[in-house]
């Protein structure tokens, strides 16, 4: 097969799907082929035209699939354990940035920060397509083995879950904190696993949508507030006993929940 049908966003609001010739890759590349791909509130705003992105571009960073083509000079690449041998038919998913690994930042590890860094699917100076495709070439150092045991439905969980357990670091919760999580969709919910690994003494989860906090509780809050009922400020302070959480985490991204994370800690 040497085409591939791809979604291209063409303007905000259009996507279209094309016919196009499968990506060749260089020396240091690998092809993959995609299984998985999901859809990313940054996808969103750049369909809508509320993210800038050069157009047009092929979306999506949230994947994973099967190494279909090797470069030249791909030998290895990384897995828990460290670097191993890479050969076609293994599983993966990668990091959905491309940094220089040469600039200050990358030398600290703060690759995110690269003066150069270039996104997969969409955002950057320079446009690096992504894997709303049956294809995606990528560099090999970017990649990452997908353990037997895992889907390639989980696989492609790896990139959100990663952020949200940067969140959790950042957030330093201790032992016997209270928790308050504003916000259970994805990232919510996502975050919700995290911070019970965390051994919060309670968790408090404020959710407008009834759906969504039914599995908030079903996984392990404590307690689910209606903001669209209730008072969310005055319900949490009730709830601790008028101190406020020890640690809110607002995994929802409006300026009316910022504030009101500000004023339930």
């Amino acid at each position: 097969m040497k085409n591939m049908e791809a979604a291209y966003l063409e303007r905000p609001g259009k996507i279209v799907v094309r016919r196009i010739p499968i990506p060749s890759i260089e020396e240091n590349e690998v092809l993959v082929r995609v299984a998985r791909c999901g859809v990313c509130m940054t996808d969103v705003h750049m369909y809508k035209g509320s993210f800038p992105v050069k157009m047009p571009v092929i979306l999506g960073h949230e994947f994973s699939g099967t190494i279909k083509k090797v470069g030249e000079k791909v030998t290895s690449y990384a897995n828990l354990t460290g670097q191993i041998p890479i050969k076609i038919g293994d599983r993966v998913s990668a990091i959905p940035i491309i940094n220089c690994g040469l600039c200050p930042a990358c030398l600290r590890g703060k690759s995110n920060l690269c003066e150069s860094v270039q996104a997969v699917g969409g955002a950057g100076e320079i446009v690096n397509n992504g894997a709303f495709a049956q294809y995606i070439k990528l560099p090999a150092r970017i990649l990452y083995k997908l353990p037997d045991n895992l889907s390639y439905t989980i696989g492609a969980f790896i990139e959100v879950t990663a952020c949200c357990l940067h969140g959790i670091d950042l957030s330093r919760i201790k032992l016997g904190d209270s928790v308050l999580l504003i916000g259970a969709g994805t990232v919510g919910l996502l975050l919700l696993e995290l911070i019970k690994f965390q051994g919060p003494s309670q968790i408090i989860v404020s959710e407008g949508i009834s759906e969504r906090r039914k599995l908030a509780k079903a996984r392990g809050a404590d307690f689910v507030i209606d903001p669209m009922r209730t008072d969310p400020v005055n319900k949490v302070k009730e709830i601790t006993s008028g101190q406020g959480a020890d640690v809110v985490i607002e995994a929802v991204g409006s300026p009316q929940t910022t504030e009101q994370a500000i004023q339930m800690a």
